[in-house]
Parts: structure tokens; C-alpha cells; sequence
């Protein structure tokens, strides 16, 4: 509780404290009174609460002038200028959240508010004020309107105007998943009242603010809807909607938070970003089925969803069609319903077009056969219909096509109710169908035999006991091309494609770019031919059926004696059986697909039961395999055939199956979401960039051709060689700086570039695909242009290693260093180059005359000379908690800088490395070698667990403590960490390349330095908030009425509840269990009585067992510094007995050994920390601080 005075503003408004706050009463709703002063100091209006003895009203007076008479064009800019609209936005949100019932101006009543005006930023801050009505507090209100505020001019102007209503709704949703959110809210309103109210009290308080959260979300619009306000017409199974008239009239809602237009048939609708509702008149129908597509747009133009509904309006056909059509032809709209009374012909070498919106009705199952040309011309928003007799329960005889190789075309054709088995069929012919849609129930509908065919957009629905899609065959010169197509569900013995033949050099059937939702049986289903499959999804595809098969996602097989050879490239499997059947000679490439979930195996070599053949061979490079048996029967099939070839490089995949090929990893992929199917590798990823050529594994990769070797800064070589490769290329062509095209080249032939002139460069290419496709020179690959100079250093830095842990077995990790690379294709002398860490003294080391490094290789500069082959010796320190590395060279006896790095926190035991593309990441500590890039964690793994805003004993000023919970490292740059509401921020922001450490604790103080909060934490109560480095929440913590020597902390076993107790910041707050425990029994930090085996007055400190067994004491740690937890560590095999004790020195004049820590403590106090082993986790054991020493005690 504060008083609302000058000592309230001088706590709330520390950096602009001299400005007026007011208070409002009955009448003080912000209208505009005029220009004197007195009318806004009558009795019921406001007060001034601060500055009452200048009596200067004229900041009030122009904040309400400016807010009622404002024109609308510029009202929103204006409103800007004067008041803080984000915090007035959340006096209203919160307001809401917490179904305020207080008569109050934030929620349409009157009073009850403040405001305040600064002094040197004069924009208005709205202030609550009476909030003992509050979350069921008095009355109810659970669902009362989000939008009460309006009631009042003022705050209906504000909300309703359409910038600000946006803001509005988004806040509430924003504060609803986070403040307010069950996990959150329940936390505060448990710590807050607890002691104060029965456990019963704060239960309702609880379950009224969940109640009320999901009120005020049911509230917010956030899909597309519309009413229509027309009959159904029957069948009502058609869902079709009937009119009589020509135009009608529509309405709805949509989403308030992202929607900015609603789009009818192209056509903006009026739409109300305040309350969601759209509407319409006079949306045109033509006669027959009239599609109407509705859609929801977002600020850049660009479609967030949309409704599509069907409205018949019954015409007069002109004719009847029947029999063979004696010329060209075409049915347009106006004509429909077209009417075809019996079988309809189009004879050879006459057309018939059909124009956007027609919509033809087959009477009597009565069908169309193509012998010439069908040109069916649909677009998305009006598209053609072909049903059978309107409101008829009968089905068409569909679409066939005989010996026709004309340019068969189907756009956006809805096809309704047609034959149950193949309602398309194609005999030597050709046929693009793009946007086609089925209506009705099927068990087929596209047979193709010896065709040319391409499916583009077209959604085929579920089926029952039949193959969606069949096909043999490919004329020559001619296609079959399934693309961007969606395929239901299938049931019994029957797969959802079965093509067979399509063999190289000539055409083969492609699959690119489809969804496959599941089946009983297999997906694609290729015997006796070649294919190519590429960014298609495959899932569910399991068995159920009583055949002796099995289910596949792609199967391969035999015809007539002829095998398959598939390419199968980015793909995604995700909880098939199995995803890939190779058999019967068949041979596969299989790159860069992600495989999740296989059932019983990833690629299986036979059917078991039906003892199918074994396969021919097999290669596969770059995939993922997040599954545990990778290759099925494989031992079935070595003992028929023990030659079986299968090659597995460049993935990633259980360590079981990497012994058959060379580059693949045990990893976690680091997937975005795996529980949402989000196969995206995350920034933090630990397989990034280790696929072939420097791809990343994994079927989230652009398609087709990529470049290894081209450099990422200015060098002075002037040759480059670069190693080609890319899912499914073949060969490529290129050109260097728009010269003449390079003749075809295979993918396996390296490219180098001589003789390369000063300057810029750059190549593009063309490449060649397993289908025998080339990517049109029109749209050619460019690489990134890179840059010739003689005079440019070939030397850069490549890793920093400062986070070194002292005692650990690891060398590499023990020694801070610094590497650096020659990225040159020569020798280059080092004599002219210096390193350091102070831009004013670049020579704090400078390489030897006679040091050099050969192209490509890595050189360290070491602590102490450590892990440097020449011994070079690194004489500054490096600091963890971040700086700069400098390389310098000189340059006509100047000092120029050549490269630098800049970095914060720095995790103990990881480096800082370059990965090919030359972007500093964090990684494993390699020196001399090829950078390893780490496995990051995510964003949730940290938590705010530990503050204080009151002095202790390390901490003066509070402190804030941040931990890290996963198990991998978690990057910090650019995270901030500041107080709520954001536009009274004191934030921090972790500088670039911060890292925490799996399990670590840091925190952070108040103050000037890189990881100091700027100001003092408040002492009595605040709101801080955690985000990342896109201002996505991490944690918020919220706290009041601290209490001296006690901080906060979650609970680590419950993390909505919150525990006081002495601070112990920078420490994790799990301690080893019971019967392992071992205790700081005793310290002495000023002995002047006990000497120690080499006769000195050294300080100690004792440890007791207090377990009924003995301990092993190895890999405990003592330290001083948290920054060093490892400071000294128990060498293996330190036991220390039931009940027993055991003196460690502490003589910091004297190197470590097994019973001296080699580190002093000091008398005028200190801390020390005794940590459990690294393997059992490294938890806290025991921790003691003190202060100033009596001597001898």
C-alpha cells in the first residue's frame, strides 16, 4: 500500500519525479472543461496530490482538450504524443483480468483513478486506485464484458480506435498466457496472502482468476467465422446453401489480434477491429454453384485463414448436351447449369473450353469421354463444378480420356459424387489437373495408363478398400508428376499411390512436395521403375489388414523382371511401421530426409513373412534417424546375400549404426517442437552444418545445389576449390561474374577457380536433379560474392577458450587459449601479427620471427604454453565474464586490426568457436583442431530461482539469481532482464555470445558493471521479467514485503511455490540426499595454534560424515569463488569413514596436493562451498559464510 504523495512518485517516477499527479473523483472522467483552471478543480473533479502550491493545471487542461477534439485522422498520433499508451492499455487490461467490480473509470464507471504528468516526459501514466472489489472479492463479475471501459467518451475513443484496439485485445491475450496464467497467478496470489487468509480464501481467490482468464480469453475473436442466414438445400449432405435472388448479403467475426482485412470474393467487408464483427451486402451469385472464398489478411497483405461456402442458385439451362459435340465449345457461367442428358463425346480435334464459375450437371450417370481437347479453365476463386443431377442421389460417369496427347487441362475443379472407382481415367493421354477437390464417398479416382500426368494442389480424401491413385507407364518424352498434394487416408489392402515403370534415361515418375496422412498399407507403392521423391511428409502408415504385407511409407519392388532405383530426398516420416522397403534388387539414395518414430524399423531390407528378395544397395547421406532401428531384417538379408552394400555417412543417428560410414553422430537433433511435428532444426541445434558439403541434416534444406568452400571474408588467394554436392543433384553447370555457362559437370567433380583477378566474385549455377530435371537459367543459384586482395590477411581467429576449469582431467578444458587459423592456400609468416585483450596495447603478445602457419592450420596460444604445439605462451588472462580478443598486424609499422571477437558470461568448460560459415558459436574446446559446434538448450531450461532487494552479507544491494536447469548450455546473448510494466523498464541486456552453463547459478547484482542491474532493486515490492533475445517471456518473478537475511526461491520441488530463507545466491538449492550427506563441520580462518605437516599456521576446515557408512570423497570440490567451483577437487579414492572427520589445509603459499587446497581463506571473512561430484550432478553440499575472525578460534 502507498500513499499517493511526492514520496510515491519519487519511488515510482525516480528519473522524472517532479511532475503533477492527480486524483480523480465522480466527475473527473478526462472530458474537456475549457480553458480555466477552476472548472477542473471543482468539488468531484480532481486533485493534485504533488506541486499543489504552484496551481499550474495547464498540462491537465491540454491532455483533455487534445483527447476530445482530436480529428480521426490523426487522433491515434496525437494520443501517442500525450499519454503512455502502453500503460494505459494495461490500467484497462488488468483492470479486465481482474473483474474489478469498484464503480471505477477503468471499467465504465466513474473516479476511483490517478494519473500522473511528468516534468520532462509530459505523457500521461494512468494509475489504478481502490481495489478491494477485485477477483470475487464483493461480487461476482466473472464474466463481465472486456470491454465495460467503453461507456465512458474517453475510453471508448481510446479503445475502440483501431491501432489501440489491436494493442488491447493482444495485451489481454498476452497477459492471460503470462501473468495471469493459472501457473503464475496462483503463485502470487499464494505467496501474497498466505498468512494473512485460511487456505479456503485463497483457493476461491484462485480458481475466481482462472475462471476469470478463460472469461476474458472466450471473449478476444480469434478465428474466422461467418453466418449465413440462407437455407441448406437437400440433400442436405451436399452442404450446399440455397438463394433465390441474385446477391446476398454476409457477416461474421475474425481475429482481432492479427486480422487487418476481410477480403468476400475479393472484395474488402467493413470490419471492426474492436468487437471482430465483418460484414457485407451484395456478394453477386450466378446461377448454379456459386464457391465463395472468405479470407482474413493479415498487415501485410498476406492470408491467415479462410472460409469457403457454397451457395446454389437455380438458372434456366438454355440446352441439353448429349452425344458428340460437332465443333469447339464453350460453357461459361452464364449458361449454368449446364446440363449433359446422356454420355457426352469431344471427338478428336475439337475443344471444349469451360470458363471460371460454370457449373455442369450430368444427368442419368451420364459421363464426358475426351478424344480431342478439355480445357476446364477454374480458377481459386470461381471455380467449376461437375455433380450429377442437382439434389439427385445418383452418381456421374466421370472424366475419360482416350488417345488424346492434347493439353488436357483441369483448374480448380470440384468434382462431386462420380463414379466409386476412378472417377478420372486416362488412356495414352495427357492430363494437368491443378485445385482439384472430391466430393462424395470413393475408392479410387485417378487411373492412369500409359499417360502423361500432373497433379498440382489437389486434395484427395479419405477412401475405403482402394487405391486412391494408380499408374503404369510413361510415354516417351511425357511426365507423371504428383505436386503439392494432400492424400487421405487409406483402408485395407491398399496403397494411397501404386505406380509401376518409368525407368531412366527417359521419364519417372516425381512426388514432391505432398502430405501423405497415412494407410493400412504403403504410400507410394513403386514397382519395376525409377522415382523421385522429394519434400513430401509421410505419417501413420501402419498395418491393418490381413495380408502378409507390411506397411511402408514408399515401397519398391519387381515387375516383369525389372527392378526399381529410387531417389528419395527431404522428406519427413514421422510414426510409420516402417518408412522405406528396399527389396527385390531394388536400389536407393536416401539423403537428407528426417526419419521420427519408425514403429519397427526405419529401412527395411525384406518382408519377413513373405520372404521377399533382398535389395541391390543401398546410400544414404545427411538424414536424421530420430528412431532406434535404422535398417530392418538386415541380418535376414546377409545371410542370402552377404555382398548387401548399405552405406550410412554425414548423419545422424544411434551410435549402434554409425559404424557404417564415416562423419555420422549420436546427437539430439534439437528439434523446434518434436511434440507439435516441428522437424525445423533450432538455432541451438547441435547437428547444424553437419550433413554433407556443410548442410545441415535433415530434410529442412533448400533444395538443390550446394557450395563447400567458398570463403566467408576477403583473402588474397587467387584460387578457390569448392566441393559440390545437394539433396538429389546430379550434375550442374556454372558461370563465374555473368561469363559464358560452364558445360554439364557430375556432382562429384570438385571445382577450381584460377587465376582469379583483384576484386569481387561471383558464381551461379544450374543444377541437375535424379529426374533428369535442370533448374531453368532463368532462375539460376547465386552464391554469395566474396572478395580478391593481395593485401588482406589470410589469419583470423578462431577459437577462445576462457572458461577454463582448474583440476579438471580434460586438458583441453583445463588451460585458457586462444587459436587462430590460416584460412590461405599458402604458407604464412606470423613474425608481423600480435594478440591482445586492450584495443590501447595491441603487442601484449606478438608471435616470433621465425612462427608460421601452414594453409589450414589451426595454432594455439595457451596458458602457460598448454595445448600449444610450439608451446606458445598466452600472457593476460582471459576474463569469463566477458571481453574482447583483438588480432592485430603491422602494416608499415602501424598496428592494424586484422579480426576480434566480442563476448559475455562464458560457460565453464565451453569455448567459443567460428563454424564454417565463419559465425562465432559456442562449442567444445578443441584446440588445434576442427571447431565442434555444442548442443544448446532451450530458452524454457532457465529460470529466475533465487532474489533479494535487501542487503546481505555478499550482496549490499540484492541480487537477482538466474539458473540454467537443462542439460545443455543455454545462450543468453541479448536477453534482458528488467522490470514490468516495460515502459518503466531498469532492464539489462546480456551482451552478445553470454552463455549459462547446464546446472548453473549466476547472479547478478545491482550497479554499474556489464551484468548490474542498472538501479536498485526496489526494497519493498516490484515485477521483474526475464525474456529472450525475441522478447519472448522466460520467467517473471514478483515479490513485496521482503524480510532482512531472508531471500526467495522456488521450490526445486515444486516450481509455482516459493520458499524464504537465508540467501545462498549463486548456488543451486538441491542438496545430495541424506545418506550421502557430508558437512562443514568446522573453519578456521585466523589459526595461531595448530600447525600443519609443513609447520606453518595454515587455516582449515574440517569435514564430518555423519552417516552410519563410509564416503568416497573423490570429485568433491572446495572453493572460495563460484566463478571457480572447482577449485579443488578430492583426488579418487579419499574415503572418509562412518562418523569420522577429516582437517583440509587451506594454505595459499603452498601448491595443491592431496591434503591442502592451495587456496588461503580470510579473516576478515569469506565463504566457502563444498559441491558433490561432477558425475553425481555437482550439487550443493554444504556452504558457510562468516565474517571478520577472532584470532585463534
Amino acid at each position: 500500500l502507498e500513499v499517493l504523495d511526492d514520496r510515491f512518485t519519487g519511488r515510482q517516477f525516480d528519473r522524472d519525479s517532479g511532475g503533477n499527479l492527480y486524483r480523480a473523483f465522480g466527475f473527473g472522467s478526462l472530458d474537456y472543461l475549457g480553458p480555466d483552471p477552476l472548472e477542473y478543480q471543482k468539488f468531484g473533479f480532481y486533485t493534485k496530490s504533488t506541486n499543489q502550491e504552484e496551481d499550474d493545471w495547464s498540462d491537465l487542461i491540454r491532455l483533455t482538450r487534445l483527447l476530445n477534439e482530436s480529428v480521426d485522422t490523426n487522433y491515434e498520433s496525437v494520443v501517442e504524443s500525450l499519454v503512455h499508451v502502453e500503460s494505459w492499455l494495461r490500467f484497462f487490461a488488468v483492470d479486465t483480468l481482474l473483474a474489478n467490480m469498484e464503480t471505477s473509470f477503468a471499467n465504465g464507471g466513474v473516479g476511483d483513478y490517478a494519473f500522473y504528468i511528468g516534468d520532462k516526459d509530459e505523457r500521461a501514466t494512468l494509475l489504478p486506485y481502490d481495489l478491494d472489489s477485485i477477483l470475487g472479492m464483493s461480487v461476482s463479475g466473472v464474466d463481465t464484458s472486456i470491454h465495460r471501459a467503453t461507456a465512458n467518451p474517453v475510453p471508448s475513443r481510446f479503445l475502440k480506435s483501431p491501432g489501440f484496439a489491436r494493442r488491447y485485445h493482444a495485451l489481454l491475450d498476452e497477459l492471460a498466457s503470462s501473468l495471469f496464467a493459472p501457473e503464475q497467478i496462483e503463485t502470487i496470489i499464494g505467496n501474497v496472502l498466505s498468512g494473512w487468509a485460511t487456505p479456503e480464501f485463497v483457493d476461491r481467490i484462485q480458481q475466481f482468476s482462472n475462471e476469470r482468464r478463460a472469461a476474458v480469453l472466450s471473449q478476444i475473436p480469434r478465428s474466422l467465422t461467418v453466418q449465413v442466414d440462407l437455407p441448406l438445400a437437400d440433400p442436405d449432405y451436399l452442404r450446399y446453401y440455397r438463394s433465390d435472388t441474385d446477391s446476398i448479403t454476409l457477416h461474421g467475426r475474425a481475429d482481432v489480434l492479427q486480422s487487418d482485412k476481410i477480403l468476400v470474393q475479393g472484395r474488402e467487408a467493413k470490419w471492426s477491429l474492436w468487437d471482430g464483427q465483418w460484414a457485407i451486402e451484395g456478394v453477386k451469385l450466378h446461377a448454379g454453384v456459386n464457391e465463395i472464398l472468405i479470407q482474413a489478411l493479415d498487415e501485410q497483405g498476406e492470408e491467415l485463414e479462410d472460409l469457403r461456402l457454397r451457395v446454389f442458385r437455380e438458372g434456366e439451362p438454355e440446352q441439353l448436351y448429349s452425344g458428340a459435340l460437332k465443333e469447339d465449345t464453350v460453357w461459361s457461367p452464364e449458361l449454368s447449369p449446364i446440363r449433359v442428358s446422356s454420355d457426352l463425346l469431344i471427338p478428336e480435334g475439337v475443344t471444349l473450353t469451360i470458363l471460371p464459375g460454370t457449373s455442369v450437371e450430368f444427368m442419368d450417370g451420364a459421363g464426358v469421354t475426351v478424344r480431342g481437347q478439355l480445357r476446364a479453365l477454374g480458377t481459386e476463386g470461381q471455380r467449376i463444378y461437375f455433380a450429377s443431377q442437382r439434389f439427385v442421389a445418383q452418381r456421374w460417369g466421370g472424366l475419360r480420356f482416350e488417345n488424346t496427347m492434347a493439353h488436357n487441362v483441369l483448374n480448380y475443379v470440384t468434382i462431386e459424387w462420380t463414379l466409386v472407382k476412378a472417377g478420372i481415367h486416362l488412356e495414352q493421354s495427357r492430363l494437368d489437373m491443378r485445385g482439384g477437390r472430391w466430393i462424395g464417398a470413393y475408392s479410387s479416382f485417378i487411373v492412369s495408363l500409359y499417360s502423361s500426368l500432373h497433379l498440382n494442389d489437389c486434395i484427395f480424401p479419405d477412401v475405403s478398400n482402394g487405391e486412391p491413385i494408380a499408374g503404369i507407364g510413361i510415354p516417351d518424352g511425357g511426365y507423371w508428376i504428383v505436386e503439392n498434394c494432400e492424400l487421405g487416408r487409406t483402408t485395407g489392402y491398399a496403397d494411397v499411390i501404386d505406380f509401376t515403370g518409368g525407368k531412366r534415361p527417359g521419364p519417372v515418375p516425381q512426388f514432391l512436395n505432398n502430405r501423405f496422412l497415412g494407410g493400412s498399407d504403403d504410400g507410394l507403392d513403386l514397382d519395376g521403375g525409377d522415382g523421385y521423391v522429394e519434400g513430401n511428409t509421410f505419417m501413420n502408415f501402419q498395418k491393418a489388414n490381413a495380408s502378409t504385407s507390411e506397411a511402408h511409407a514408399i515401397a519398391t519392388g519387381l515387375y516383369q523382371g525389372v527392378t526399381s532405383n529410387v531417389t528419395i530426398v527431404r522428406n519427413i516420416f514421422v510414426n510409420n511401421d516402417h518408412d522405406i522397403l528396399l527389396k527385390e534388387g531394388a536400389q536407393a539414395h536416401v539423403a537428407h530426409n528426417t526419419f521420427v518414430d519408425s514403429r519397427i524399423g526405419t529401412i527395411s531390407l525384406r518382408e519377413l513373412e513373405r520372404r521377399t528378395q533382398p535389395p541391390g544397395s543401398l546410400f544414404m547421406e545427411g538424414n536424421i534417424f530420430d528412431t532406434e532401428n535404422v535398417l530392418h531384417a538386415l541380418d535376414s538379408v546377409l545371410k542370402s546375400k552377404p555382398d548387401f552394400s548399405a552405406v550410412i555417412q554425414d548423419s545422424i543417428l544411434p551410435e549402434a549404426w554409425a559404424h557404417f560410414g564415416e562423419r555420422n553422430h549420436d546427437l539430439d537433433p534439437g528439434f523446434v517442437n518434436k511434440a507439435e511435428l516441428d522437424f525445423r532444426l533450432s538455432p541451438r541445434s547441435p547437428v547444424l552444418g553437419l550433413g554433407p558439403v556443410g548442410l545441415d541434416p535433415g530434410a529442412y534444406v533448400l533444395p538443390g545445389l550446394a557450395v563447400q568452400g567458398l570463403p566467408w571474408t576477403t583473402l588474397p588467394d587467387t584460387k578457390v576449390n569448392l566441393h559440390l554436392g545437394g539433396p538429389g543433384v546430379i550434375a550442374y553447370r556454372y558461370r563465374l561474374d555473368d561469363e559464358v555457362w560452364s558445360e554439364a559437370m557430375s556432382i562429384t567433380e570438385p571445382l577450381q577457380l584460377k587465376g582469379l583477378s583483384e576484386g569481387l566474385h561471383q558464381l551461379e549455377w544450374l543444377d541437375q536433379n535424379a529426374a533428369g530435371i535442370w533448374r531453368s537459367g532463368e532462375t539460376p543459384i547465386q552464391t554469395p560474392a566474396w572478395e580478391v586482395s593481395s593485401s588482406t590477411s589470410p589469419i583470423r581467429i578462431s577459437e577462445v577458450y576462457s572458461a577454463s576449469i582448474q583440476g579438471e582431467q580434460d586438458e583441453s578444458r583445463k588451460w585458457e587459449f586462444i587459436e587462430i587459423v590460416n584460412l590461405g592456400q599458402r604458407v604464412h609468416l606470423l613474425k608481423d601479427y600480435s594478440l591482445t585483450d586492450d584495443l590501447n596495447d595491441p603487442l601484449k603478445y606478438q608471435f616470433a620471427r621465425i612462427a608460421l602457419a601452414e594453409p589450414g592450420q589451426r595454432v594455439v596460444i595457451g596458458e602457460e604454453g598448454n595445448l600449444s604445439f610450439q608451446g606458445w605462451i598466452l600472457p593476460f588472462k582471459l576474463n569469463r565474464q566477458g571481453e574482447s580478443v583483438y588480432l592485430f598486424r603491422k602494416v608499415n609499422g602501424q598496428s592494424v586490426l586484422i579480426d576480434q571477437v566480442h563476448f559475455g558470461w562464458q560457460a565453464n568448460g565451453w569455448s567459443l568457436g567460428r563454424n564454417e560459415s565463419g559465425v562465432w558459436r559456442l562449442g567444445i574446446p578443441t584446440p588445434e583442431s576442427v571447431n565442434q559446434m555444442a548442443q544448446l538448450s532451450g530458452f524454457n531450461e532457465v529460470q529466475i530461482t533465487e532474489w533479494s532487494p535487501l542487503e546481505s552479507a555478499s550482496h549490499p544491494k540484492g541480487f537477482i539469481e538466474i539458473a540454467n536447469q537443462g542439460s545443455f548450455p543455454v545462450g543468453i546473448g541479448k536477453w534482458t532482464l528488467s522490470t514490468e510494466p516495460a515502459w518503466l523498464a531498469r532492464s539489462l541486456t546480456f551482451p552478445d555470445l553470454s552463455f549459462l552453463a547446464p546446472g548453473e547459478f549466476r547472479t547478478i547484482d545491482s550497479g554499474k558493471g556489464t551484468y548490474d542491474i542498472p538501479d536498485e532493486l526496489h526494497p519493498e515490492h516490484a515485477l521483474w521479467a526475464l525474456k529472450n533475445d525475441q522478447g519472448k517471456n522466460v520467467d517473471r518473478i514478483w515479490y513485496a514485503n521482503p524480510i532482512a537475511g531472508l531471500s526467495w526461491r522456488r521450490d526445486p520441488n515444486q516450481f509455482d511455490h516459493l520458499l524464504m530463507s537465508p540467501p545462498t545466491p549463486g548456488v543451486g538449492d538441491v542438496v545430495a540426499p541424506d545418506d550421502a550427506l557430508i558437512v562443514i563441520n568446522e573453519v578456521a580462518a585466523d589459526n595461531r595454534e595448530q600447525l600443519s605437516p609443513w609447520s606453518t599456521f595454515a587455516d582449515w576446515i574440517e569435514l564430518w560424515n555423519p552417516n552410519p557408512t563410509s564416503f568416497d570423497l573423490g570429485g568433491l570440490s572446495i572453493t572460495d569463488n563460484l566463478d571457480m567451483p572447482l577449485k579443488w577437487v578430492f583426488p579418487d579414492g579419499v574415503v572418509l569413514e562412518p562418523f569420522d572427520y577429516m582437517q583440509i589445509w587451506m594454505d595459499g603459499s603452498r601448491l595443491p596436493d592431496k591434503v591442502n587446497s592451495g587456496f588461503g581463506l580470510k579473516a576478515g571473512g569469506d565463504q566457502v562451498w563444498l559441491f558433490d561430484a561432477a558425475e553425481r550432478g555437482g550439487s550443493l553440499l554444504d556452504a558457510v559464510e562468516f565474517g571478520v575472525q577472532i584470532p585463534g578460534h
